[in-house]
């Protein structure tokens, strides 16, 4: 670690892995020169009469850095941004303010995932991790840390590890597991009132976002939102091992 660990952070041991805004800082600084390297390809074009592709070229260059330049400028705005993540659980760091979560405080996390393109370019590319503590605080993780595709299934993982014995422990006694609209019990799966039973289901995927179940052969049962269900990986982790029991 190049920096100092803060002290609200020495319960959790030492640090396995770190993230940063800084190398999202870099990347899309090298997006902005990209864009402008495809608008004088554009403009070049369009002087040796390629009219047509060079101003669609140029123009596509130019949205691209556009959008690049406002997400580094208020990246920049928004301060330097540090992530720890411990084996005991996670820390953030922003100038003098920390924000420790222990994963036995964890009780919810969100994952939200989603890339709208025009023309090959990503207009909205969102990418967010948000936690939830059982005394109600917030930390919330998006696109400003570099590396968020490595840094979030490390974070659903360790919580999904913590939570999953409970999870086992209450199906074991009768109970229930709820996840938002979706509820798994020794029975079924159960959403919006309607019981599957798990003798009927194959298994369970993500297909663009949405929860796909696998019942009877047929991928069925859309309308539940993969970002509208907390603990989404202990979920799915829950279900293979429940239908795995069942095959």
């Amino acid at each position: 670690m190049s920096e100092q660990l803060p002290h609200e952070l020495f319960r959790f041991g030492a640090p396995i892995a770190e993230f940063s805004s800084k190398g999202r800082a870099s990347s899309l600084l090298r997006n902005v020169a990209i864009g402008f390297g495809v608008v004088v390809v554009g403009i070049i074009l369009e002087v040796i009469g390629l009219s047509g592709l060079g101003i669609l070229v140029a123009v596509m260059g130019g949205i691209f850095m556009v959008l690049r330049g406002a997400a580094l400028i208020g990246l920049l705005l928004g301060g330097t941004r540090r992530v720890l993540v411990f084996d005991e659980g996670v820390g953030v760091v922003k100038g003098d303010q920390v924000t420790a979560m222990h994963w036995s405080e964890v009780n919810e996390i969100y994952q939200d995932i989603y890339t709208y393109r025009v023309n090959l370019i990503p207009v909205v590319n969102r990418h967010n991790h948000t936690l939830h503590s059982v005394d109600g605080r917030e930390l919330q993780l998006t696109r400003r840390i570099h590396e968020i595709e490595k840094l979030g299934p490390m974070l659903h993982q360790a919580v999904t590890k913590h939570k999953m014995p409970i999870a086992v422990d209450t199906l074991k006694s009768g109970g229930t597991v709820n996840f938002g609209p979706i509820a798994i019990s020794n029975q079924g799966m159960t959403f919006r009132k309607k019981l599957i039973p798990w003798d009927e289901i194959k298994g369970v995927r993500i297909q663009n976002g949405t929860i796909m179940v696998n019942r009877a052969g047929k991928f069925m049962w859309g309308g539940a939102q993969a970002s509208q269900i907390p603990n989404l990986y202990l979920f799915l982790a829950l279900a293979d091992q429940i239908v795995g029991v069942n095959r």
